[in-house]
């Protein structure tokens, strides 16, 4: 089987890298080595076996936006095609070209019949109206190599020699076991398309095309190696995944949807509920009134209004009639004159008389006019402001529950603060106040598909919380207005019956990250791991680093992580090496573990620095990020040993 498998790469060698120029760029005539992953799995006479070019040495081709193909998935095999053509083995005789019988309709391709037995090499046919074949077929069923046979059941296609024998025409046969069809020509008529041609080597896989927003991660399924990935370029040839393969391919697992995971308050663990402070009560009370400021000064005194002018003089009473007059006393004898003698002392004062009986009044004169009042004085100076009193503790702005005890949910429960029921009417909680969430959180115990419903007054809302993870927390963003007075419950239901304890919350908006850059480097160290690798990180070897720090590269998925405070959108990723080499590209992907539970995935932001480069960038794809989430870088080399090469990168985010 494997020189079949040479041979066939060996043809689509020289007719894609050696053949004629290609739209894309000059024809490559270098090549010493040329990549492929051949498909392991899937039908067995359409996607098993087809082939994808991965790699061209010295010199690439021409990839869109310089993007290479991924290296080969886990359901393909690493072929390797180097220069050098073997002996040409002898061309087996040409057969008579049989008359072309009329086309006939295509019928379905049928199953590929068992290899029947080589049957006796004997003359070549007619061939059965191969028509312009040309081709080499399909491949697919060309059975144990050997003479090449008739192929499955072709009867006695002569003696094709040993498959170098293909001569001009392939002699191949039309595809192995479709029996002798005679007029259908290769592969029932096809025409010009040849068989398919090996598939086209599947394109050149374009350069993954415009991933888009790769989906909510399809819950990840067997990948069935990415449905070959390629096609999805320009070249779109065969393009196998068109359909993504049959597994439907993970979406490129995309940006992930928003299961974002635990936010901010997550991994509260079992508790969660915090105490179910209720619903954001109404505001805290008032604080105490601060102490009033001192009285301001007085201001100063307005100025004296001028006095008004005095009113004029009463007349004058009439006096009283005078008192009468005291009688005199008499007056003594004389007595002899004598010797003036020293004075004597005063004599007593005599009585004085009775005083005159007080006249009558005199009437008032009349008041005087009051003088008019005088300017107010300035106001004084307003004293200082006392100090604020102390404000209030402000209330919470989330609301969450528990179910308390454990429970099977396969049939639907209601859940309220810390309990759950059959019954709705025994969770319902009273709303005091009213208040609009705008952020629904949910969590579980145990891994299932739990479906969260927030229900006011016994009707559910439109946007539900849905957890599949018995480790981490998700949460979705809507309206939930809620009135005071209004009863609230959440209904919960499970695909699984097993008993499990369930959480959930509503709160505000979650808060953004200020938009911004990312930057780090390898702090000296080599970005090159020390073992080649094929498979997307996390699966083998591979190296991690900090997205905004300088740090010494880390084997360990989970080191060198940046935990998000804040929601963002992480883009334009940019990596640059500090020397180029020949010996293998490196392949550079952002990583991501929702939630921070310790399982980091690889997201749709990545690149490759080719061989012989120094950097690579993914200016198209975004990813998106949540409260709690984690970051690092990772890189891995699909080719030789290279030795030590450090590098330094940059993320911008918004």
């Amino acid at each position: 089987m494997s020189l079949i498998v040479t041979v066939a790469a060996a043809a689509a060698f020289s007719t894609t890298a050696m053949g004629a120029t290609a739209a894309g760029g000059p024809t490559i005539t270098n090549a010493t080595l040329v990549k492929f992953c051949v498909r392991l799995d899937g039908s067995l006479d359409k996607d098993r076996g087809s082939v994808r070019v991965i790699n061209v040495f010295p010199t690439d081709l021409s990839w869109k936006n310089g993007q290479a193909p991924n290296a080969c998935s886990d359901k393909e095999q690493e072929l390797d095609w180097t220069g050098g053509t073997g002996a040409t083995g002898a061309t087996g005789p040409t057969g008579a070209t049989g008359v072309t019988g009329a086309p006939g309709a295509t019928g379905a391709t049928g199953p590929v019949g068992a290899t029947g037995p080589t049957g006796n090499t004997g003359a070549t046919g007619a061939q059965g109206g191969q028509g312009d074949t040309g081709a080499t077929g399909s491949q697919g069923g060309q059975g144990d190599t050997g003479a090449t046979g008739s192929q499955g059941g072709q009867g006695d296609t002569g003696a094709t020699g040993s498959q170098g024998g293909q001569g001009d025409t392939g002699a191949t046969g039309s595809q192995g076991g479709q029996g002798d069809t005679g007029v259908t020509g290769s592969q029932g008529g096809q025409g010009d398309t040849g068989a398919q041609g090996i598939q086209g080597i599947q394109g050149v896989q374009g350069p993954q095309g415009d991933t888009g927003a790769t989906g909510s991660q399809g819950g990840q399924g067997d990948t069935g190696a990415t449905g070959s990935q390629g096609g999805q370029g320009d070249t779109g040839a065969t393009g196998s995944q068109g359909g993504q393969g049959d597994t439907g391919a993970t979406g490129s697992q995309g940006g992930q949807g928003d299961t974002g995971a635990t936010g901010s308050q997550g991994g509260q663990g079992d508790t969660g509920v915090q105490g179910i402070q209720g619903i954001q009560g109404p505001q805290g009370d008032t604080g105490a009134t601060g102490s009033q400021g001192g009285q301001g000064d007085t201001g100063a005194t307005g100025l004296t209004g001028a006095t008004g002018p005095q009113g004029p003089q009463g007349p004058i009473g009439e006096s009283g009639p005078q008192g009468e007059t005291g009688v005199a006393g008499s007056n003594g004898s004389n007595g002899a004159t004598g010797a003036t003698g020293p004075e004597g002392p005063a004599g007593a004062t005599g009585v004085t008389g009775l005083t005159g009986a007080t006249g009558p009044a005199g009437t008032n004169g009349t008041n005087g006019t009051n003088g008019t009042n005088g300017t107010n004085g300035l106001d004084g100076a307003t004293g200082a402001t006392g100090a604020t009193g102390a404000t209030g503790p402000t209330g919470p702005d989330f609301i969450a529950g528990g179910s308390g005890a454990t429970a099977d949910y396969s049939s639907t429960r209601y859940v309220g603060l810390t309990t759950n029921s059959s019954t709705e009417s025994v969770e319902q909680i009273l709303v005091p106040a009213s208040v609009t969430f705008q952020t629904f959180w949910c969590r579980q115990s145990s891994s299932a598909t739990t479906t969260f419903t927030v229900r006011i007054n016994g009707v559910s809302t439109s946007t539900t919380c849905q957890s599949t993870s018995g480790t981490a927390t998700n949460h979705v963003s809507g309206t939930y207005a809620l009135t005071a007075g209004d009863l609230l419950t959440v209904q919960v239901s499970s695909s699984s019956s097993s008993s499990r304890t369930v959480y959930w919350g509503l709160g505000p908006v979650l808060p953004a990250m200020a938009p911004g850059t990312f930057s780090g480097n390898s702090n000296g160290t080599t970005v090159f791991p020390g073992s080649s690798n094929t498979n997307t990180c996390p699966s083998g070897t591979c190296l991690y680093g900090n997205v905004q720090a300088a740090a010494n590269m880390s084997g360990t998925s989970t080191n060198n992580m940046f935990t998000f405070t804040g929601t963002a959108t992480v883009s334009n990723l940019t990596f640059t090496t500090s020397a180029s080499t020949a010996n293998s590209s490196l392949v550079v992907t952002v990583m991501k573990d929702a939630g921070g539970g310790g399982s980091p995935a690889a997201t749709a932001l990545t690149c490759t620095i080719l061989v012989g480069t120094t950097s690579c960038s993914n200016n198209v794809n975004t990813v998106a990020f949540d409260v709690g989430d984690d970051i690092n870088i990772s890189t891995r080399r699909p080719g030789s040993s290279v030795g030590t090469i450090t590098g330094s990168w940059t993320l911008a985010h918004n």
